[in-house]
């Protein structure tokens, strides 16, 4: 149905290529007040990254004047690379790697070793909105933007941790040319996508805009995880003068069965050999049917030409239903005890609302933009008690398909606990400050935030103070200190001398800095880092659960992007992480590695323009991640890892009608690979060769 959908939408697109066209009107270029009418997705050459991100409150910034390690993937890189799902997008930055299995139900990574969690995702650059459960529809987006560091003070309030940095989906918005595409693809193992894009403006002078997009997939994956994805997001937007406003909404549907697991390694155990990665471990019920909705409308209005009034009011729903089973530890020789079968329930329900002030003004010789942003962020998930049944089979073994039948008949049953929802809400207030012909740039900001929670209501300030200097017209050093601050743990029911406890939000500082080169046609960005977190932890003497732990993560990253040479691209880049644990209960672990954290990591990619053959491309990708440790006492470890990618693309015409192939083989060696779960004591077997073969058309 939902790979029908595409193509009945691409067909309405083709029949009406020009339908409501009007002249767009002269001046429209507002990128320093209209930060919701997408205009054009301005790249640095080559195509592969955005030439500005979003900053949260701040709006849009060049990456080259933005004094943090930022960086936006487009449409174009992850169309290329026939990406299908967030992790297979952000492993191009060496700082970022994927956090569970690539077959789980949810993406989930880790950004300079600290996980970042898929319901702290922002959407158009406001947290609180994305589904926690299930895939996001990846091709919908025109952009992927990363935030490196904390910064409550720029993206407001989140759940989750967001030490590491933020990931926010910049959604696809109608522009002056009339957009009609569709995608198809085929992916080894019988699992085929499309996806459709069409975009219009009509009215006087383009008054209106809508773009609609719609995706699917459906069949196995390479370890026979059955799929059946589909999604759709629309944009209306309407723009009049000084006013300009845009409602998003979207679904998603998403039906996993069989999905890949997540593992964790005995006490005193080896590790055993990987098996194959092709093999289905969990059987075909146990797995995750999700349904997800998103709405977002947003308004501008300029009160004068420096100033600008913003809100946005957001609302997010999704139910999941997940059977699996619940399995223990992984032994020396590839076993684990089947401790029950479990049936889950649950409904997240988020709101986001915030009003904005932008402004602009001069004293002394100084330039300033000033931001004031009120917000309030609600929801979370209402679960339903777990239904657990004895399992008939009391191991099982990571070389074989737990072969067990399904305990759980149609839809759950189980009533939903209602629970006390967590509530943030703050006031954010940053002003950047231009001097010499903003030569020199200085922002400060800062967050107000009340935190409440079962068990708590707090409230903190998290300051942001950033500086960047224009040594040369192409070169860039910055520095920064940033905080965030996220939600406290709950202290188990066993072990502890304050069982359910809940612990007062955590807190995350960074210091960073860095260089930034422009040399036109490609870039360079360098940056050192240093990010302390804290931790739950319980003392061994008077066992009380308590945020006295500390995780340290201090690295270094060097990253190029662009295309140095006309035809010849490069994307990635090599970085160096040293994650260690601080303030361990009795200090016994003190200075060991943290969990998850690889030192070493490379992510590079190249693409080729071959000269005497006209429209067509090769391409390369290296990865390589460094051993992990994956327990407090680093006696157990996950060995490093390498893998090559390949891939080849043909652009031409066909009935005049621009088509592009392309062929993408991921793993070419076919190696077999334990992967550390980023950030985290868990470890998964990384992808096979895959192969994927795809073809886009753009209808004029």
């Amino acid at each position: 149905m939902h790979l029908r959908l595409c193509a009945v939408l691409s067909a309405v697109g083709v029949a009406l290529p020009a339908y409501g066209q009007d002249a767009p009107a002269a001046g429209r270029d507002r990128r320093e007040r209209d930060e919701i009418v997408v205009t054009a997705n301005r790249a640095v050459d080559g195509g592969q990254v955005a030439g500005e991100t979003r900053l949260g409150i701040l709006g849009n910034g060049d990456i080259y004047e933005t004094p943090f390690s930022v960086k936006g993937f487009t449409s174009e890189l992850i169309l290329n690379q026939g990406a299908r799902s967030l992790d297979e997008v952000v492993t191009n930055d060496p700082s970022i790697r994927v956090a569970l299995n690539p077959t789980f139900v949810i993406d989930q990574s880790a950004i300079r070793g600290f996980v970042v969690f898929s319901a702290n995702y922002l959407f158009d650059g406001l947290p609180n909105l994305t589904a926690d459960r299930t895939r996001t529809p990846i091709l919908h987006f025109e952009r992927v933007d990363v935030l490196k560091g904390p910064s409550t003070a720029l993206i407001g309030g989140a759940t989750g941790n967001t030490a590491g940095g933020s990931i926010n989906f910049v959604p696809k918005r109608a522009i002056d040319e009339p957009v009609t595409s569709i995608d198809a693809s085929f992916r080894e193992s019988s699992s085929f996508a499309a996806h459709a894009d069409v975009g219009r403006r009509f009215g006087k002078d383009g008054m209106f805009g809508l773009r609609i997009n719609a995706s699917g997939e459906t069949g196995k994956a390479y370890n026979g995880t059955d799929t059946d994805f589909g999604s759709v997001q629309a944009a209306f937007d309407v723009r009049a003068g000084g006013f300009r406003a845009v409602l998003d909404a979207g679904y998603t549907h998403s039906d996993v069965g069989g999905f890949g697991v997540n593992y964790s390694l005995a006490a005193g155990a080896t590790l055993p050999t990987p098996p194959d990665p092709r093999l289905q471990q969990f059987p075909d019920w146990a797995g995750s049917r999700s349904r997800n909705h998103l709405g977002l409308i947003t308004a501008e209005y300029d009160l004068s030409d420096r100033w600008t009034l913003t809100g946005r009011a957001g609302l997010s729903y999704g139910i999941t239903n997940e059977p699996a089973p619940a399995i223990g530890p992984v032994r020396s020789d590839g076993t684990f005890v089947i401790n029950n079968l479990s049936l889950r329930k649950f409904a997240s329900r988020r709101t986001a609302l915030e009003a904005t002030v932008r402004g602009r003004f001069e004293t002394g010789g100084l330039n300033h933009r000033v931001v004031v942003s009120a917000s309030q962020f609600a929801g979370g998930s209402d679960f339903a008690p777990s239904v657990t049944v004895a399992s008939p089979l009391a191991v099982g073994s990571i070389y074989q398909t737990v072969a067990i039948a399904n305990p759980f008949a149609g839809d759950s049953p189980l009533a939903l606990d209602k629970l006390e929802q967590p509530r943030q809400r703050g006031v954010s207030v940053a002003d950047t400050i231009g001097a010499l012909n903003d030569r020199v740039l200085v922002t400060l900001a800062a967050r107000y935030q009340e935190v409440r929670q079962i068990g708590y209501n707090e409230n903190k300030v998290t300051p942001t103070i950033a500086v960047l200097i224009k040594a040369t017209d192409a070169i860039s050093l910055y520095g920064n200190y940033a905080e965030s601050l996220s939600a406290g743990q709950v202290a188990p029911a066993t072990g502890v001398a304050n069982p359910g406890a809940v612990l007062p939000p955590f807190v995350a500082e960074q210091y960073e800095g860095g260089v930034k080169w422009n040399a036109g046609s490609f870039g360079v960005t360098a940056a050192y880092f240093d990010i302390s977190q804290q931790s739950a932890i319980t003392d061994p003497t008077t066992l009380i659960f308590s945020a006295n732990g500390l995780q340290r993560n201090r690295g270094v990253e060097l990253e190029t992007f662009g295309e140095p040479v006309k035809g010849l691209r490069l994307l990635g880049g090599v970085a160096y992480i040293d994650g260690r644990q601080e303030r361990t209960p009795g200090g016994v672990t003190d200075g060991k590695k943290a969990l998850g954290v690889s030192p070493w990591n490379v992510s590079g990619s190249v693409e080729w323009d071959i000269p005497r053959l006209a429209g067509l491309t090769v391409t390369g990708r290296y990865i390589y991640t460094d051993r992990a440790f994956i327990n407090v006492a680093n006696t157990q470890s996950i060995p490093s890892w390498e893998r090559f990618d390949l891939g080849a693309r043909y652009r031409t015409e066909i009935a005049g009608t621009p088509t592009t192939v392309r062929l993408n083989v991921v793993n070419v060696l076919d190696k077999t690979n334990w992967l550390a779960a980023a950030g985290r004591n868990l470890f998964v077997v990384g992808v096979p060769r895959l192969v994927t073969l795809s073809v886009s058309a753009a209808f004029r």
